[in-house]
């Protein structure tokens, strides 16, 4: 591809969540690795920690079209990562941009052209009807992991799961995750708890407090506020309590057996499927009764069962490629450079 900038269009916030925003992170560190310069353009400001990475902003799709038509020539891959832009805006951006990258979780919109990118492990099996005109990437041999979790050391499991991490998104859009923190440190003993949230979170005075008002009972609980060490949070991590979308593609890269909670419709196929595979067990979704008391069954079920978690561990990188995003990248620049 003789255009060294790919524009990444994408969304996040507290009531859609990360999830998207994370993903195309990691599809950008590989342009980089790729030497392209990933320009995104997001629904609402970000602050990035990475300063390798720009950004502007859109109001509406007219002021989008807009600022790509002024921005980018016709020759740059034009990456949307959405849930909220429409099919009117997909057929428009088309027109004038050919190589244009759709990144879809469950046949989202009719998609008019260019390339599709469904990283899920399920997504083989989800476009049974596929367009000559679409070259499609599918599956977890794309997962779009950040470099931080492209070269983990072998996970080790001990006999007994004695460190639980709960990670139920960046803005934990349901509001679960004090709940669980609550009644988990209420109803198991002598296991180190660790919560991962960040400054999007709405409870995040409210879960601090807790925290510090109740760890001085077995000094366990730890919070992780906008880790920059994921993988390694997730690795020293014996099993995970999970939100259903992309979190639970980097726990499987590091082998962390996983409960799956669903907490957004676009997460069901994915919970429903991992779980089918035996990588994690299926706790319900966000709406469940009793929910706190099946997460509870779940870790009672695992933690004293060493065989199940190494073999929900093991079996889960084998099906995600960690280094997906620079398969990815490396497939579309050879696209890149053949599509008309």
């Amino acid at each position: 591809m003789e255009n060294k900038n790919a524009c990444i269009i994408t969304e996040h916030g507290a009531d859609i969540g990360m999830g998207h925003l994370i993903r195309c992170f990691a599809l950008a560190e590989a342009l980089i690795y790729f030497k392209v310069n990933p320009i995104f353009i997001l629904n609402k400001p970000f602050a990035f920690t990475n300063s390798k990475f720009r950004h502007l902003t859109y109001k509406d799709e007219d002021n989008l079209l807009d600022i790509l038509l002024t921005k980018f020539s016709q020759e740059t891959i034009i990456i949307i990562d959405s849930y909220l832009l429409s099919q009117d805006f997909y057929n428009k951006v088309f027109r004038y941009f050919p190589k244009l990258v759709s990144i879809d979780d469950y046949e989202r919109i009719d998609y008019p052209g260019g390339a599709v990118v469904n990283p899920a492990i399920y997504a083989d099996e989800l476009y049974k009807k596929r367009k000559e005109s679409i070259q499609y990437y599918l599956g977890s041999k794309y997962a779009l992991l950040r470099p931080q979790f492209w070269n983990l050391p072998q996970k080790s499991y001990p006999l007994e799961a004695k460190e639980i991490l709960i990670i139920l998104g960046g803005t934990d859009i349901r509001g679960l995750t004090l709940p669980i923190l609550t009644y988990l440190d209420n109803n198991i003993s002598a296991k180190k708890i660790n919560v991962v949230v960040t400054d999007a979170y709405p409870q995040k005075k409210e879960i601090k407090e807790y925290i510090e008002n109740n760890n001085g009972r077995r000094n366990n609980l730890l919070l992780h506020l906008n880790p920059d060490n994921m993988a390694e949070i997730m690795w020293r991590a014996d099993l995970a309590i999970t939100a259903g979308g992309q979190t639970t593609y980097e726990l499987a890269a590091t082998g962390t057996p996983a409960i799956g909670i669903c907490v957004a419709g676009n997460q069901k196929l994915n919970v429903q499927y991992l779980s089918a595979k035996g990588i994690l067990l299926n706790a319900g979704d966000y709406c469940t009764q009793n929910l706190e008391d099946k997460v509870l069954k779940c870790i009672i079920d695992l933690e004293n069962n060493f065989v199940l978690r190494k073999e929900m561990g093991q079996k889960a990188q084998t099906m995600v490629n960690a280094k997906g995003a620079i398969k990815l990248v490396n497939d579309l620049l050879k696209w890149g450079k053949t599509y008309v």
